[in-house]
């Protein structure tokens, strides 16, 4: 028995040279015999090929002689059935059978022959002549139809088995690119042919239409490979073909042509046991062991032949293998375990980690040291190591599948790299998120969301790779930076800083009655959702008015309104505003009413029953003037005014008593309102009016006297004397009846006058008065006058 090993590196492409990938091996136990044909053949000979009937457990050696005819060697069960000479056939190319009648096929190219060959009877019973050098035979058991690559006309033919017919077909002219073809197969069951080219393409073709001339493309699907092929198989119980070329080796969906998958291997022969779903690859002096599906593929070994072989072939659980250069057919026998299992061995560099296993048997294995094995049947498995936190392993996931093999998982564990974000400005009682997403650099894909307490940490533990980080909304927050991006390369540290800051909404105060040249000042006191205090004050002039605040409870207190040099000019109707901002625009309605305030006024001076008018006039603080006037009579109450912020004149402009005008008055008085009422009192006194009384005196011997008698506005007796020797004399007096006289002891003559004064001042009296000297003096004129007289008329 030989241990045939292989080693598989999983997801490897872009990981850092530094770092080593989880690794898997498969061990493919199997037992090897040689069979020489020598004895039955000869020497000087040289394998083509082999082939094999499965149905009736028939092999078939094609030979080439030197400087000779080629040949067919038919074996059965280890005997030699028949050895049959091809004439005319120097170099036997490639075989096809007929599973049923178990008739072999081989082509010739330099004969342009294609034999027919009597499996049981080991004998030629025919040749099919090909213009010319058939290479590719293929023979379709479904429909008892060969097929023949005629390599040297770039045609294929179909040859019926039944009739004897011989069809040729070329590549419709519509179609570049297709010529020559190398490869057909026919497809029966679903009546389909594969044609492969030398440049690449693939044309699936209709058999039914494949019979009407030169039309037969055209809604046949082409698949461009883009390499030379070198051989096709195709499994008809997967419904999968097989495509080797130079650029690899592809899996192809056997009804529409799309490409299931490739393999970085270009094999020059293929063959299966469909019925365990093995595809088997043969590269030079390797032959590649394939469990797959239609949709993946796994590498499960790898058998190293004595020397290159040519082609291979199946029969039940045995694959031969043909060695021209030592003229042996190899054939190997797979091991089969006795129980069924097939052991899996881990080999993890960590003292403590869990695998969980599924499959055919799905397993959970925790607190795993170090190194394991585990016994499991046939199958494909899913395998994930899950190491502690801080550590990780490329990949952590690996598909892998056994079938009579050994598998070997050797996973080096390494530190993570540590990326820490540290939070900044959220309130104690919030939480905070931060989502990290991207590629290893093996191609697996990290998704996580980790969170955590305002004032935590919150720690990521990456593998290399290329990450992007997204900071959660936090609700009424901004965070800075709100995302990026993080290349990881090797184990270590960082930290991101994440500051939040509270998210400021527009608050609108939008204010009526407000006219221009208003100034409202306000405060916005609260708290904010993150528990800090606002103080905030305002100054608004203008009738809309935004301010921007972020999530919390506020209230929106107007503390003045002023205008100017006036302050309290207006209030708001509804003050003390409460209101909450919540993730949104927030609207505040202040509506303005004008204050008013008492002007008090009252008045002290009068006696009773005196009428008096009252008059306020003057200028709010918007400019707007302002005139008020009333009748009072004494004794009266204050007068009260309700009047806006002004400036403002109170007087009094006329009074009345007993029929007299304007007996008092009183000085007028200036008052401002500034946010505030006032108090203003008038004081009336008497008004007095001037009596101007000019005296002239003929011949006056002296001072002369003045008696003012009467009684004034208000009944009370007015008596004046006043003595005087000026010319011009000024008495005040009230309003009054009055009675003016002036006289002296040295005068003649006396003056004497009734006046009343009714609130107007009175005219100026003149008053001539006449001494006593005059008549003396006139007498003492007429004497000397006399005594002339007499004198002249001679009486004296």
């Amino acid at each position: 028995m030989r241990i045939i090993l292989v080693a598989l590196l999983v997801c490897i492409l872009v990981l850092p040279l530094t770092a080593l990938s989880l690794t898997l091996e498969s061990f493919t136990p199997v037992n090897e015999t040689m069979i020489t044909l020598t004895p039955y053949i000869g020497y000087g000979i040289v394998i083509t090929g082999v082939y094999s009937n499965p149905s009736v457990n028939y092999l078939y050696v094609l030979y080439a002689r030197i400087n000779a005819t080629g040949g067919v060697l038919i074996m059965s069960n280890g005997n030699v059935i028949g050895n049959v000479n091809l004439p005319n056939c120097t170099q036997p190319y490639l075989a096809a059978i007929n599973y049923e009648g178990n008739v072999i096929y081989v082509s010739c190219p330099a004969s342009n022959l294609v034999y027919e060959i009597n499996g049981y009877t080991a004998s030629i019973i025919g040749s099919i002549p090909v213009s010319f050098e058939p290479t590719w035979v293929y023979y379709d058991n479904y429909t008892n139809q060969l097929y023949v690559v005629a390599y040297g006309s770039g045609k294929f033919l179909q040859y019926n088995m039944i009739n004897s017919t011989l069809r040729y077909f070329e590549v419709a002219s519509t179609i570049s690119n297709l010529w020559p073809p190398e490869i057909i197969i026919p497809n029966g069951k679903l009546n389909l042919v594969y044609v492969i080219y030398a440049t690449g393409y693939i044309l699936y073709l209709n058999n039914t239409t494949l019979q009407l001339p030169r039309s037969y493309c055209l809604n046949c699907i082409i698949v461009n490979l883009n390499s030379t092929p070198l051989y096709a198989y195709y499994d008809e119980e997967h419904n999968i073909l097989f495509v080797s070329t130079k650029g690899g080796l592809y899996a192809l969906n056997g009804s529409t042509g799309s490409i299931l998958y490739n393999i970085s291997i270009s094999p020059t022969w293929l063959t299966a046991n469909v019925n365990e779903s093995l595809l088997y690859a043969l590269v030079n002096d390797l032959v590649y062991v394939y469990e797959y599906t239609e949709g993946m593929y796994f590498e499960i070994g790898v058998i190293h032949l004595p020397s290159v072989g040519s082609s291979i072939t199946m029969i039940g659980n045995k694959l031969y293998a043909a060695l021209p250069s030592l003229g042996i057919i190899d054939e190997v026998t797979f091991y089969k375990s006795p129980n069924g299992l097939y052991p899996l061995y881990l080999y993890v560099n960590s003292s403590n980690y869990n695998v969980t296993l599924n499959g055919p048997v799905d397993l959970r294995l925790i607190n795993l040291h170090y190194n394991a094995t585990v016994m499991l049947p046939n199958g494909i498995y899913n395998l994930t190591i899950m190491t502690p936190k801080g550590y990780y392993i490329q990949p952590a996931s690996v598909i892998f599948a056994i079938h009579d093999s050994t598998v070997k998982i050797t996973a080096p564990v390494y530190a993570s790299y540590k990326l820490i974000f540290m939070e900044e400005g959220l309130a104690l009682n919030d939480t905070w998120s931060v989502w990290v997403y991207g590629l290893t650099s093996y191609g697996n894909l990290f998704n996580e969301t980790l969170s955590a307490p305002a004032g935590k940490e919150i720690v990521f533990y990456l593998e290399p790779g290329s990450y992007r980080f997204i900071i959660n909304p936090v609700f009424g927050y901004s965070p800075t930076p709100p995302n990026g991006l993080v290349s990881v390369s090797s184990a270590g540290s960082i930290v991101i800083p994440v500051n939040f800051t509270l998210i400021n909404y527009p608050v609108n105060i939008n204010v009526t009655n407000m006219v221009s040249g208003l100034s409202v000042k306000a405060i916005v006191h609260g708290k904010t959702i993150a528990g800090t205090t606002v103080n905030e004050d305002l100054t608004i002039m203008v009738p809309y008015y935004t301010i921007l605040l972020p999530d919390g409870e506020y209230t929106f207190t107007v503390t003045d309104v002023t205008y100017g040099s006036y302050n309290k000019v207006a209030s708001p109707t509804v003050n003390n505003i409460a209101f909450t901002v919540w993730a949104g625009i927030r609207n505040i309605n202040v509506s303005l009413s004008v204050n008013y305030y008492p002007l008090e006024v009252s008045e002290t001076g009068l006696i009773n029953n005196v009428k008096w008018s009252l008059g306020v006039s003057g200028v709010f603080f918007n400019g707007t003037r302002y005139s008020y006037a009333t009748t009072l009579t004494s004794p009266s109450d204050s007068v009260t005014l309700m009047l806006p912020d002004g400036s403002y004149t109170v007087s009094s402009t006329s009074s009345y008593f007993n029929g007299f005008n304007n007996p008092y008055s009183a000085p007028a008085r200036s008052v401002t309102i500034n946010g505030a009422g006032a108090n203003v009192t008038l004081t009336f006194t008497p008004v007095s009016y001037t009596l101007i009384i000019r005296v002239s005196t003929i011949l006056g011997l002296g001072q002369y006297t003045v008696n003012v008698v009467g009684v004034q506005f208000n009944g009370q007796p007015y008596s004046l004397r006043l003595k005087s020797t000026q010319a011009l004399l000024a008495v005040s007096l009230v309003s009054g009846d009055y009675l003016i006289q002036i006289n002296g002891p040295y005068y003649i003559t006396s003056y004497s006058k009734h006046l009343v004064i009714n609130g107007f001042m009175p005219a100026p009296l003149s008053v001539r008065l006449i001494g006593l000297m005059l008549p003396v003096i006139i007498i003492a004129v007429i004497a000397v006058i006399v005594v002339l007289m007499l004198r002249r008329l001679g009486y004296i």
